[in-house]
């Protein structure tokens, strides 16, 4: 499963790797690190706070999880307690909005 993961601009690492995308903002403006993992078809996830060099191996981990999780809903209980504090959505895949 392929995953994208959606950065802001200003906080885009200059040497981020591919499957990175940069955006002009993925808000709240407040708090620097802010990404977004999302995937067709899967659940998207919106985190802020996320620093490079402290949570690339949680943020991994959540990678992992997320991808083997059924369309990408992840349970509480199996997020990376490290990032649960810096989840502050998720989005259900177009589909799966009820009209």
């Amino acid at each position: 499963m392929d995953a994208t993961i959606h950065v802001c601009r200003g906080c885009k690492p200059r040497d981020a790797a591919p499957g990175i995308v940069p955006h002009a903002c993925r808000g709240p403006c407040g708090a620097p690190g802010r990404i977004v993992v999302s995937g067709p078809g899967r659940w998207s996830w919106l985190l802020a706070g996320i620093s490079p060099g402290e949570d690339i191996t949680a943020l991994a981990t959540f990678l992992d999880v997320w991808r083997l999780a059924p369309a990408g809903l992840v349970p509480k209980n199996d997020r990376p307690e490290r990032l649960r504090p810096k989840i502050l959505g998720r989005v259900p895949p177009p589909n799966q909005f009820m009209t």
